[in-house]
């Protein structure tokens, strides 16, 4: 991405972050779901919404401890594109979709190429090993930082920041390291997300305030 078509999505995607008018209805609709909105990413609380038949389904081997229903994510999916609404616009982002492919609907950040820039880090940290692992456990915690420093340098240099904005040097350890590509849930970079994230808490402190 050039920086003429960065300018350009940066002018038709602009989100005034300081200033987030809400309507009387949309304030309305929020002061309705008081206890849903207090419990957005509650997912016990999302659970107990669950019928018998769906506590059930979620005894599949395949499903985790905090698998909801999907008729419930509907539900707290709702709620979420209320606020999307409010803080991005309209179609300002991808319903149903947190598994989506492509690029942020706010910023255009490339999901391909913070994918690549993930691997391309792990791969370094995988060639200073002897044993071809990126955990480096052969290295002392001190060793160890030197080299990751060392590809972080090397690696970012590659990339434009926006690949890389939403990442720490941090992120990679002997412990974990990102494991797949990079997530934009909802048509949003993880950058974005964290911003929008914040913003939906601000508007439901200011409404029920």
């Amino acid at each position: 991405m050039n920086l003429n078509e960065i300018i350009r999505l940066a002018r038709n995607k602009f989100i005034n972050w300081c200033q987030i008018r809400i309507t009387p209805q949309q304030r309305q609709f929020i002061l309705a779901h008081e206890e849903d909105y207090n419990n957005l990413n509650n997912n016990s609380y999302w659970q107990r919404k669950m019928t018998p038949e769906e506590w059930e389904a979620k005894r599949h081997p395949n499903r985790s401890a905090g698998w909801i229903a999907r008729r419930v994510e509907n539900e707290r999916d709702a709620l979420r594109y209320a606020l999307f609404d409010i803080v991005l616009g309209e179609n300002n982002y991808a319903k149903d979709s947190r598994w989506y492919k492509g690029s942020c609907h706010k910023c255009g950040a490339d999901q391909e190429m913070q994918s690549a820039f993930m691997k391309d880090m792990a791969d370094c940290l995988k060639s200073k090993s002897e044993k071809d692992s990126e955990f480096l456990t052969e290295l002392t915690p001190e060793e160890y930082e030197i080299a990751r420093q060392d590809c972080w340098d090397v690696v970012t240099s590659q990339y434009e920041p926006i690949a890389y904005r939403d990442r720490e040097i941090t992120t990679w350890s002997q412990r974990s390291n990102p494991w797949g590509g990079a997530v934009f849930p909802y048509g949003l970079c993880r950058y974005c997300y964290d911003r929008t994230k914040n913003r939906m808490r601000d508007i439901l402190t200011s409404v029920f305030s």
